[in-house]
């Protein structure tokens, strides 16, 4: 009696689903004699002459457009496994075009990415101005803040980082979502890549370097000064809780989440804080 009633609950499951793909407009399934292991539901748009046709159809059929945004472009497979063995956790691209994907961070000393709840209520500041936006992120470390700013439409982000082994999964990270010429990956020094003149002023600029190597201060002086900041620009920092702003003005919008004191600025009104005695 036992053994009948799970094969009727399992032809009842069966007839559901058949039922649910008829409604959906997918052709309809039927099973045919293949070899053991391979896939024995076959619509039956793809059954031959024969099974070994039908099977042949179905392994070969065209792919859907789902399947061909999942598929990795050339060489990415390697490189990302190379770059991420030892990645030691994941970062989430929480909104856009690139939504609900989790990339892989460098297993490298002090790289901390900014955490979600903080990068979604930066983009909320922001979604007025991110799409279309040239944007930098300048410690990029695990790429999150760029790479969410090219999810969520900005036309182009450099990403600026010369630890070997973060550049290697900001490079891999890249590769496997395609992104294009809207991506720039730069290995360098970030303080001495501000020396050089701007091709172009940025829109949005990210500043979350290391907290104890004492890189704020100097790289906001460079973007103030050199002219990589645009009139209308925007500029978010990040530094440790309980330690002075970096900036004198009065930020635009603040939060503070856990160790992490965190502020958005408009460069019109940004000037260095005074150095502390």
């Amino acid at each position: 009696m036992a053994g009948e009633r799970r094969r009727n609950r399992k032809a009842r499951t069966a007839a559901g689903r058949e039922t649910q793909r008829r409604r959906a407009g997918e052709p309809e399934r039927r099973t045919v004699g293949v070899p053991a292991g391979r896939c024995a539901s076959i619509p039956l748009a793809y059954r031959g002459p024969g099974n070994a046709d039908a099977q042949t159809a179905w392994n070969t059929r065209p792919a859907d457009a789902a399947t061909r945004r999942r598929r990795l472009p050339v060489g990415a497979a390697a490189l990302i496994a190379r770059a991420t063995r030892a990645a030691p956790g994941r970062v989430r691209i929480i909104a856009g075009t690139w939504r609900g994907r989790r990339l892989p961070v460098a297993d490298v000393p002090g790289l901390r990415p900014t955490p979600d709840r903080v990068r979604e209520t930066l983009f909320n500041w922001l979604a007025p101005v991110v799409e279309g936006s040239r944007c930098l992120d300048l410690f990029a470390g695990t790429g999150a803040l760029g790479l969410e700013a090219a999810s969520r439409g900005a036309a182009h982000v450099s990403l600026v980082e010369r630890d070997p082994r973060a550049l290697a999964v900001l490079r891999a990270n890249v590769e496997l979502l395609a992104t294009g010429d809207t991506v720039q990956v730069v290995a360098a020094d970030a303080l001495e890549w501000l020396r050089r003149p701007p091709l172009a002023p940025f829109d949005l600029v990210f500043l979350d370097p290391p907290y104890d190597a004492g890189l704020l201060a100097p790289a906001l002086a460079a973007l103030l000064a050199n002219g990589w900041l645009a009139p209308s620009a925007w500029l978010y920092v990040e530094w440790p809780r309980g330690g002075p702003a970096p900036l004198s003005a009065t930020p635009w919008r603040s939060l503070t989440a856990g160790q992490v004191q965190c502020a958005l600025y408009r460069a019109t009104d940004a000037r260095p804080a005074p150095e502390q005695p």
